[in-house]
């Protein structure tokens, strides 16, 4: 027979609940590990560019947390070196020199450049809210906290 809810601890009784909790949830919505993955890397952004904007960051942490000016100039000349690398420009002109000769390639190149893709989602946004919004009534009907209980102690 399962005790009675007088006899336990609040302790005792957050922990069931808390306990029912994340089984509901881990039943509902079980946890995946997923890869981020980039559609389209750009190609100017370079192996170096990557390591400077890591640095970057760091400086920005260091330059928070202690609060010094030494700190704050080091980040300052650091944006200033990484926006010279910044190779953007130079990437999509050498793109461009190195087309001239064939007209095809340049104007699909300034094409791609004067016209980027359209946003792929082409949803409307209340009518998405109302989807994702019936799938969760659908899916979760959310327990009173006492049937939690009481099914742990059935339970256990």
């Amino acid at each position: 027979m399962a005790p009675a809810l007088s006899d336990t601890s609040p302790d005792v009784l957050v922990a069931r609940y808390n306990t029912a909790l994340s089984l509901s949830l881990d039943s509902l919505a079980p946890l995946r590990s997923r890869t981020v993955s980039f559609l389209r890397p750009a190609p100017w952004f370079t192996s170096d560019l990557r390591t400077m904007k890591q640095t970057g960051r760091r400086l920005e942490r260091l330059s928070r947390r202690t609060g010094l000016t030494v700190h704050r100039m080091a980040l300052v000349d650091h944006v200033r070196s990484y926006k010279e690398a910044l190779s953007k420009t130079a990437y999509y002109s050498s793109l461009i020199t190195s087309q001239q000769n064939h007209p095809r390639s340049l104007f699909s190149t300034i094409n791609r450049l004067l016209r980027p893709l359209p946003a792929t989602h082409t949803a409307e946004a209340p009518d998405l809210c109302s989807k994702f919004l019936n799938f969760f009534q659908a899916k979760a009907c959310i327990p009173s906290p006492e049937s939690i209980i009481f099914t742990l102690e059935e339970h256990s």
